[in-house]
């Protein structure tokens, strides 16, 4: 891989994560994988009120110092599996410096296949989420010392369900720049 492409997360270690909520199962380290030795596998079930599944860890500040010299222009990029796109909204990454603050990045379903992805969005893209209004809000990228992490997919209703989600890696890309 070439120095721009610098990986966040290789999801060696499942015990290092927690499930996001009632509507995630079965979080296990699976050797279905692209990179690395392991990907992060869990399920989504029928939870209360939940339309995502997924998982996230806790690290210490500055684990993640990529940040400081990325731009809105270059990408975060998901490597991650799902066996049907049937009631896939998006994928998502999110980051910050907890579970109420933080950014997230959406992978959307038409650009996914079923089976392996590898999907990147623009860092500029994501948004910021509001606890007290419950809103979504643009966000200007200041990620340089993040403590929070979350991946996951989101679905189209709470009932829906799927099993074997897997992710292999995160990672974020410099944007090749030309000067005409």
């Amino acid at each position: 891989m070439s120095k721009s492409y610098r990986i966040i997360e290789n999801f060696d270690t499942a015990g290092a994560w927690t499930i996001l909520g009632d509507a995630t199962e079965n979080k296990a380290a699976s050797a279905a994988r692209i990179t690395g030795a392991y990907s992060l596998e869990f399920d989504k079930k029928n939870g209360t009120n939940l339309l995502d599944a997924g998982a996230s860890k806790t690290f210490s500040g500055g684990d993640i110092p990529i940040f400081q010299d990325m731009t809105p222009m270059d990408y975060m990029v998901a490597e991650f599996y799902v066996q049907t796109l049937t009631d896939v909204a998006y994928a998502f990454v999110r980051m910050g410096t907890s579970a109420s603050a933080y950014v997230e990045w959406k992978f959307l379903d038409t650009g996914m296949v079923v089976g392996w992805n590898q999907m990147a969005v623009k860092i500029g893209t994501c948004n910021q989420y509001n606890t007290t209004t419950g809103s979504w809000t643009p966000f200007p990228i200041k990620l340089t010392d993040p403590t929070y992490l979350a991946v996951g997919v989101y679905f189209d209703a709470e009932d829906k369900t799927l099993a074997d989600i897997k992710f292999d890696h995160i990672a974020v890309v410099k944007a090749e720049r030309t000067v005409t």
